[in-house]
């Protein structure tokens, strides 16, 4: 994450950030041997308010772009923030329908 701006505009607080996204997903199949790589980066603006009455910023609205990933190399201001213990989940059928 890198550029932040807030404004103030007919009593509103708003403030938008762009943060560099990366997702690393892969899918497999039952009775295929190999996982396929769904993983991808996209460069995300996001656009928060501030709400008064419960006095925090909330998402207004987000927005993506494509990247080749080194849109964040010219950043001065950066923090990577990564999940630990990123839930796996398994899709299970069981007859016509499917669950998580």
């Amino acid at each position: 994450m890198d550029e932040l701006s807030i404004n103030h505009f007919d009593a509103d607080w708003k403030a938008e950030i762009e943060a560099l996204v990366s997702y690393n997903e892969k899918i497999k199949y039952t009775g295929e041997k190999n996982y396929e790589d769904y993983s991808y980066k996209t460069l995300r603006k996001y656009t928060l308010k501030y709400d008064k009455n419960s006095k925090k910023w909330l998402v207004d609205d987000a927005a993506d772009a494509k990247v080749d990933g080194s849109e964040s190399s010219a950043w001065e201001n950066k923090k990577e923030l990564k999940q630990k213990n990123a839930p796996v989940l398994k899709w299970v059928r069981s007859g016509d329908k499917s669950n998580i």
